[in-house]
C-alpha cells in the first residue's frame, strides 16, 4: 500500500484538459468508426456481393457496429464523457476533502 503524499498537488486545469481531451477524442474516432462501418458497407455490397468473404466481412462489420451509435453518441463517445467525468469528479472529490485540512 502506497503512502499518502502530504504535498499532493491537484492542478484543477489539467485534469479539466484532460477530461476534455478524452471526449474530444473519442468523439473523433466514433467519428472514423463510422467511416470505417461505411467503408466495410462498401466492400460487401460493392467488391463482395456474396460468398463466405462476404459473409464473414458482414459479420465482422455487425461486430464492430456495436461501438457506434450515431454521431455523437456510441461506446467510444460514452467512454470519453464518463472519462472526462471521473476527471471533474476527482477534483470535486479533492476539493471537499481538502476543507477538512484548511
Amino acid at each position: 500500500m502506497m503512502a499518502e503524499d502530504a504535498n499532493l498537488v491537484v492542478v484543477d486545469d489539467y485534469l479539466t484538459n484532460v477530461g476534455n481531451t478524452c471526449t474530444t477524442y473519442s468523439v473523433q474516432l466514433n467519428d472514423l468508426l463510422n467511416k470505417y462501418l461505411k467503408e466495410l458497407d462498401n466492400i460487401a455490397n460493392d467488391a463482395l456481393p456474396s460468398g463466405k468473404l462476404h459473409d464473414a466481412i458482414v459479420a465482422f462489420r455487425d461486430a464492430v457496429s456495436s461501438l457506434y451509435g450515431g454521431k455523437g453518441t456510441g461506446k467510444l463517445t460514452e467512454m470519453g464523457k464518463s472519462l472526462d467525468h471521473s476527471c471533474r469528479d476527482f477534483i470535486g472529490t479533492v476539493d471537499n476533502d481538502d476543507k477538512f485540512i484548511y
